[in-house]
């Protein structure tokens, strides 16, 4: 299911947006960031896992030297991807579902 997801990721998740009502802006800060993630591994999203998250995250931290709350956009946006597509076992990601799925 996220492999084909990710054919036609830009179309599927801004129309996942949208139906969620985000804001223009938060729209295109998750588009931006999912597809950032998916090119630093030179990958697509539906092939990488929650080690790869967490790599990401610290190439963020360390490499690109970003402050905490950027770091947080940047995983927000793939918490909203992953959870949102029904990844099933989401247990061992590195982040946390607010929300009951």
């Amino acid at each position: 299911m996220l492999l084909q997801l990710c054919r036609r990721l830009p179309t599927v998740l801004r129309a996942t947006l949208d139906v969620r009502n985000l804001s223009p802006h938060t729209q295109r800060a998750h588009t931006e960031n999912v597809a950032r993630f998916a090119r630093y591994f030179h990958r697509s999203p539906a092939a990488l896992g929650p080690g790869e998250i967490r790599t990401y995250q610290v190439h963020l931290a360390c490499e690109r030297k970003l402050a905490p709350s950027s770091i947080e956009i940047a995983v927000c946006a793939l918490r909203f991807l992953y959870m949102e597509e029904d990844v099933e076992d989401t247990s061992c990601w590195p982040f946390r579902s607010n929300e009951p799925h």
